[in-house]
């Protein structure tokens, strides 16, 4: 009887209480549970966004990694080209120098050669010969100083 009177007294049924208890935990233990399920949304959004990130980064930076690359290789074939071309060149211009100095000592050869008959027929140690024919020009006129054309040598 005591224990009704102070239960009673203090306005508390100690079963009740434990119910109220047992329910507060409960709901407690719910929005706990709640949080936990929003902080796991919020945690998945967050990865989905940073891993979307950095997959969308990644194929960027791979397109200008392509560009770049197919622009390098354009333009070492391009140089290998004028490369190429220069190389040709230099050989046609070696080509072209080496016939230049054979026909410029070719005609210096023959100049030399000019000058030492012309000097030598000069000095009189050779003679000059000219083997010469005088063609008619009309072959009916009579023959004249004036019918005959200049000799050809």
């Amino acid at each position: 009887m005591q224990a009704q009177l102070m239960s009673s007294c203090a306005g508390i049924n100690p079963v009740a209480s434990n119910a109220g208890i047992n329910k507060q935990a409960e709901g407690r233990a719910h929005s706990v549970s709640v949080m936990k399920l929003r902080y796991r949304l919020i945690i998945l959004v967050f990865g989905a966004t940073a891993i979307g990130s950095i997959l969308w980064s990644a194929n960027y930076y791979h397109g200008k990694y392509q560009l770049e690359k197919t622009r390098a290789d354009t333009a070492e074939q391009r140089l290998r080209l004028a490369n190429a071309s220069i190389t040709d060149m230099q050989i046609r211009q070696r080509d072209v120098a080496a016939l230049d100095a054979k026909y410029t000592q070719e005609l210096t050869d023959a100049q030399t050669t000019i000058s030492n008959l012309r000097k030598d027929v000069d000095d009189g140690k050779r003679r000059l010969q000219l083997n010469a024919t005088c063609t008619q020009s009309n072959a009916t006129a009579p023959r004249s100083l004036g019918n005959t054309t200049a000799p050809d040598l």
